[in-house]
């Protein structure tokens, strides 16, 4: 089943469920702590330790600018006749953040000033649940989809003095950009204390699903002008982009009226990643002559690197506001 059918599916059961006898919305809006490391970090200082040439390059560590996640944007549809209670949600997360690194060559003649700025990375989830209510006790498990997309920008500056002075930049569309859609399983609970607090949680994962249906693109390209030529390098990399997400909370609930609640907690989420099937076509452009850039061994390198599974954290503080609006039939 694919991204439309699944959205086409969401909707027709809240048409569906709508005709019960009492329905309300409830509007949810947070923030998250934000993505503690990017595993791209380490998977392109690795790939970077082999170049054509076998000149190494070392990575900088990443720094980070504005970290924060916003999630949830979304809505929950419960609904509830003869005692049988449901809820659809559909909840959105977006992401920020600007990373900045420098790479310098093993003999220092090029230095790098590198800018990886996430035009979008967003989260979507879908998900139907059954609430099953137990005196205080309240457990929904549940089971939806997932989409994952990040695009992140790439901009690089250089500076070189291996062949005379060389200034280089990049332009046009250098961006990196990966999509997956899979689905989810998992469990909310919430123990209410008394007519005010409530202890909450969850637990959700991709992990019994194979989720393999997601793609990567990353195209680059750079120019570099010295004392009396300019080169051009263009690299066109694409593979299969797999992902598999494990998530729990554990927070508190509090009621400020009616209508309106705040949650507070700690939530992290696991994301594994691996680019199977990863290629590259890397040309260079110097004086009228075409070079194929990339060497069999890197070639091969890159295969397993960027195979291999890297992990990444978003973590851990959580707040989010929640409205509740009564439907009428």
């Amino acid at each position: 089943m694919n991204f439309k059918k699944f959205i086409l599916l969401f909707f027709l059961l809240i048409v569906g469920i709508g005709a019960q006898e009492k329905n309300q919305l409830r509007i949810n809006f947070g923030l998250w702590g934000g993505l503690i490391e990017n595993e791209l970090q380490d998977r392109f200082r690795l790939d970077h330790l082999i170049e054509e040439n076998q000149i190494l390059r070392y990575d900088s560590n990443w720094s980070k600018i504005n970290p924060f996640f916003i999630y949830p944007i979304g809505v929950d549809f419960l609904s509830s006749k003869d005692d049988i209670n449901f809820i659809i949600s559909l909840s959105l997360g977006y992401f920020f953040p600007l990373y900045e690194y420098i790479s310098v060559d093993q003999d220092f003649n090029t230095i790098r000033f590198v800018r990886f700025q996430n035009i979008v990375s967003s989260l979507s989830e879908s998900t139907l649940g059954w609430i099953l209510k137990f005196n205080r006790f309240t457990f929904i498990p549940k089971f939806g989809s997932q989409g994952y997309r990040k695009v992140q920008r790439y901009k690089e500056e250089s500076f070189g003095r291996n062949i005379g002075i060389s200034i280089g930049t990049n332009f046009g569309n250098n961006e990196f950009d990966a999509f997956n859609f899979g689905y989810i399983l998992g469990f909310d609970f919430e123990q209410n204390l008394n007519e005010v607090f409530s202890i909450v949680g969850g637990f959700f994962s991709s992990k019994a699903f194979s989720n393999e249906n997601g793609k990567m693109e990353f195209k680059t390209t750079n120019i570099f002008i010295r004392d009396d030529s300019f080169e051009l390098k263009t690299t066109s990399q694409s593979s299969n982009f797999l992902v598999k997400r494990e998530r729990y909370k554990l927070g508190i609930l509090y009621k400020l009226n009616e209508r309106e609640q705040l949650e507070v907690g700690i939530r992290s989420e696991k994301q594994n990643f691996s680019y199977p099937g990863y290629k590259n076509l890397a040309l260079s452009f110097t004086n009228q002559i075409i070079k194929f850039d990339s060497n069999i061994f890197e070639l091969f390198t890159d295969s397993i690197l960027w195979s291999k599974e890297n992990i990444q954290q978003i973590g851990y503080f959580y707040i989010t506001f929640q409205r509740k609006i009564d439907l009428k039939n």
